[in-house]
């Protein structure tokens, strides 16, 4: 097992393969554990900015609050990132599953690409004043989108998908239409061969 206390980052890069990764808020800190000597990695740093490569690992990361972006690669992983408050995450899983459960969440433009995965995203919002987007691209995947939303914000969904996939939006005491409310969360989905699910109710 490797070991390091880690700064405040303002912007994280993971990388991950054949690893499983868990990461959520805390005092700042990496561990990293193998089984056998297979385990690659590689921790960097520059500025303000975080970078992490595994390759058949384990990894736990704990992130400090003044973490604001995130980077994430995940291919034949199993990934749980777990953390309030960040103004932009982006996202691309191949092969792999994912849980993305973000709160604290307020204009930000959460971006997920998953291929031949499994994701479920968790996104809860503060109040807003303007406009937030999250753009979900899905090809031969499972997908589910649980969002919730403050106040007055309206949700506007914009989907494109083929033949083979199977979409489904609901709204849960939550204004879909264009007008009303000074905040704005806009749904962009593409599905190809997925299958997704969407929910939007508000807290």
């Amino acid at each position: 097992m490797s070991t390091a206390p880690l700064k405040a980052y303002k912007s994280v890069k993971l990388d991950v393969k054949d690893s499983e990764l868990r990461l959520a808020r805390g005092e700042g800190e990496v561990k990293l554990y193998s089984n056998n000597s297979s385990c690659k990695y590689d921790v960097s740093e520059e500025g303000d900015e975080l970078s992490i490569k595994a390759k058949v690992c384990e990894v736990e990361l704990s992130l400090q609050p003044e973490a604001a972006s995130l980077e994430l690669t995940a291919e034949d992983s199993d990934v749980k990132a777990d953390h309030g408050g960040l103004c932009r995450t982006s996202v691309e899983a191949l092969g792999s599953a994912l849980r993305l459960p973000l709160d604290g969440l307020g204009e930000s433009d959460p971006t997920v690409k998953v291929k031949y995965s499994s994701a479920t995203l968790n996104l809860a919002y503060g109040e807003l004043r303007g406009r937030s987007k999250i753009s979900a691209e899905a090809e031969g995947s499972s997908l589910t989108i649980n969002a919730a939303v403050r106040g007055s914000t309206r949700v506007t969904p914009i989907v494109k998908s083929n033949e083979g996939s199977a979409v489904n939006i609901g709204f849960l005491d939550v204004d879909s239409s264009l007008g009303g409310g000074e905040g704005k969360v806009v749904l962009e989905l593409s599905s190809s061969d997925g299958h997704v699910k969407a929910k939007f109710s508000r807290w």
